[in-house]
């Protein structure tokens, strides 16, 4: 038998322990498109893209995109055996015809696999072999399309000092322990034990407690994989970008919107033909103490600007929740955000109350370049979102509301954490909720489901009514209803 076959059969970690099912709106085709257009880049429509997750795990990630892009095609492929099962059994289940899963290494993934406009490698790069984090570079650059873009997510220095001394406390404290059951015991009680025990006077101390404190909140999965596989290799942002240099890619820019103006030169550096905006996010990194990054790459060969130009918004689309607040600020999340230019604000307001719908920039602005480069400070932020394609989410439920298939599959598998039509997640502890979310499959009008409802309570229609409309409407609101 061969390496590569021995490699392909063999059961894995995450067969042992599954990764979470879960989904990256960072990694969403609009997104890509959207930093794409930002600097003046040919992309590919979303509604017919071509998208590579490598290591998709479940494809969870990709089912999702599938379902709400019918015409675009999807692959990804996976070392764990038992996950492609799982991911396969969704696309069975869903009736999808535009994904395929394969079952293989990133090692001997060949040039079969034809060429795509985005690429995605979430949690991988940091998690596997330096020969495979050679083969995985080779492969984005290999498969990726003239103008295509790359998403690749890592664990980063220096802010992951703090997490490897973490990481060496618990792998010694389970040196002796087999079995995944006993260690996931463990990893429990250790955490809690450091962060109840270490003494609090001292700085570095304080910032490891904080971090086990921290570990302890996310799923059980996550801490396994995530921080105590065998391979942990974070990397400073210049290492990752001059790793990428050797295998012909370059540095666009940030995935999350807030550290998307990494990869433009500001307005006080314009003329400056030297400024290095790579150099300066890893100063900024160095400052910030950063743990993690999810960095868009493209092929070395292809051309961009880096200059912030106010006419590529105005064929975008724009969105925000922004609720104004007593203070005359708009909220989003748990940030405030003070707009004094009175049109600015006007125009926020606006898409406040058209939200969870976008609203395009053209129509929003006009031709107004220097609200448009506000509008993108705002972007920086992440006080409004930007998209190359509108968005059609319903304010309210329909007649007969129904959930998306997606949802309603997890939550009849006993899943808490379903998929949402945004690319975002949400949890639903109860049994109760992923009852009902299960059964929205639009044969029932809302006064039936209320109707329903009472009966399995056995409560009034008065007290029950109002609770199950306002649930309905959160719902449309956040994505898991179609229209």
């Amino acid at each position: 038998m061969t390496a590569a076959a021995e490699r392909a059969g063999a059961a894995t970690s995450y067969d042992e322990t599954p990764y979470l099912t879960h989904i990256y709106p960072q990694s969403h085709p609009d997104r890509l498109a959207t930093h794409a257009a930002l600097f003046g880049i040919p992309y590919a429509p979303v509604e017919t893209c071509r998208v590579l997750e490598i290591a998709c795990g479940d494809a969870a990630n990709l089912v999702s995109l599938a379902l709400t892009h019918p015409e675009a095609r999807f692959v990804g492929f996976d070392l764990a055996p038992t996950a492609i099962e799982r991911g396969r059994s969704f696309i069975d289940t869903l009736g999808l015809t535009n994904i395929t899963l394969h079952h293989a290494d990133i090692r001997d993934a060949h040039g079969e696999l034809g060429e795509f406009d985005y690429v995605i490698a979430h949690g991988v790069y940091a998690w596997i072999p330096r020969d495979a984090r050679d083969a995985l570079l080779a492969l984005i650059r290999r498969t990726l399309a003239p103008a295509g873009v790359g998403f690749v997510s890592y664990n980063a220095l220096p802010g992951c000092r703090v997490r490897q001394v973490l990481r060496d406390m618990l792998r010694f404290a389970l040196r002796d322990i087999e079995g995944a059951a006993a260690r996931a015991k463990a990893i429990r009680q250790v955490l809690g034990e450091i962060a109840e025990a270490l003494p609090s006077e001292r700085p570095f101390s304080v910032a490891i407690r904080e971090e086990a404190r921290s570990m302890l909140r996310r799923p059980l999965a996550l801490v396994a994989h995530d921080e105590l596989g065998e391979v942990y290799h974070p990397v400073h942002l210049f290492e990752f970008l001059d790793h990428c240099a050797h295998h012909g890619l370059r540095f666009l820019t940030e995935a999350e919107s807030r550290n998307c103006a990494d990869g433009f030169i500001p307005t006080h550096a314009l003329d400056d033909a030297g400024y290095d905006v790579a150099a300066r996010a890893q100063e900024a990194d160095f400052a910030m103490l950063r743990c993690f990054h999810q960095t868009l790459v493209v092929r070395e060969d292809l051309a961009f600007s880096r200059r912030p130009r106010a006419e590529l918004l105005f064929d975008l689309h724009v969105a925000t929740p922004a609720k104004l607040n007593k203070a005359g600020e708009f909220e989003v999340g748990r940030q405030s955000v003070e707009i004094e230019d009175e049109a600015l604000s006007a125009a926020v307001g606006r898409l406040g109350a058209a939200w969870p719908a976008s609203v395009p920039v053209s129509e929003l602005l006009g031709e107004d370049e220097e609200r448009a480069l506000a509008l993108l400070n705002m972007y920086w932020l992440g006080a409004v979102e930007l998209h190359v394609v509108p968005l059609r989410f319903m304010n309210a439920p329909g007649p007969r509301p129904a959930a998306s298939p997606l949802a309603r599959l997890l939550a009849k598998s006993g899943a808490t954490r379903l998929l949402t039509l945004r690319q975002s997640t949400v949890e639903f502890q109860d049994e109760f909720s992923l009852e009902f979310i299960a059964g929205l499959d639009g044969s029932r009008t809302v006064e039936e489901l209320v109707r329903d409802v009472c009966v399995r309570l056995d409560a009034p229609v008065d007290k029950v009514g109002p609770a199950v409309e306002a649930n309905l409407g959160s719902m449309a609101r956040i994505g898991l209803l179609v229209q």
